[in-house]
């Protein structure tokens, strides 16, 4: 907003920010409760809104999406190798993975 106070605008900005890290971790709860629910739908609802609120708090703080994606995906490269997952999975993820390079 050309000439209002910086300083509100500031705030205005650490006030959103502060708001969407208390989001992503009622996010990060509701993925806790979907799990115990046992329902898909849920699981994956909640798990879309905290990947969204991920990219929308990167956003707010000068972060693009596609360095948080290289960023997961470097990290999944990483991991991966080292969990004991079902051969099917572990080859979906590295398709995934190379996919996206």
């Amino acid at each position: 907003m050309p000439g209002s106070d910086p300083h509100a605008r500031i705030a205005r900005k650490l006030r959103s920010i502060e708001a969407t890290k208390v989001d992503l971790l009622e996010h990060v709860a509701a993925v806790h409760r979907a799990v115990q629910s046992g329902s898909e739908r849920d699981i994956a609802r909640s798990l879309a809104q905290v990947a969204g609120t991920v990219y929308l708090l990167g956003a707010q703080i000068g972060i693009m999406p596609q360095d948080i994606d290289r960023m997961m995906h470097e990290w999944l490269a990483r991991v991966l190798p080292k969990l004991e997952l079902e051969p099917d999975t572990a080859d979906f993820f590295a398709r995934y993975i190379q996919s996206k390079r």
